[in-house]
């Protein structure tokens, strides 16, 4: 279902969260069962927010992200934010998403 995005993530996240069906509240599990049934596509416009984080290391960033899913056919776009952190394994190391938590 995520299979654009599964790149972006670390493996070890990725396998914890599955299809990220779980991971992306506010959108129903259901929802996302028949988007992909349907062959519904969703275009995810993420901007990086200027509020508070953790300070970064040479190793991991945090950021506040600010999400709006655009679902095909006339669906009402989802807005909500999310506390993102990724990883890298050193220097020169691909970035790789390893906690997303959406903020309630």
């Amino acid at each position: 279902m995520v299979t654009v995005a599964a790149p972006l993530f670390e493996p070890a996240y990725r396998h914890r969260v599955g299809d990220l069906v779980a991971g992306w509240w506010p959108v129903a599990g259901v929802v996302w069962v028949r988007w992909a049934a349907t062959g519904m596509q969703v275009i995810a416009d993420v901007q990086v927010t200027a509020e508070e984080h953790p300070a970064d290391t040479a190793s991991s960033v945090s950021r506040v992200l600010a999400v709006t899913l655009h679902p095909s056919g006339g669906e009402s776009l989802i807005r909500f934010g999310t506390d993102m952190r990724a990883v890298r394994a050193g220097v020169g190391g691909s970035w790789l998403v390893d906690s997303l938590e959406v903020l309630a």
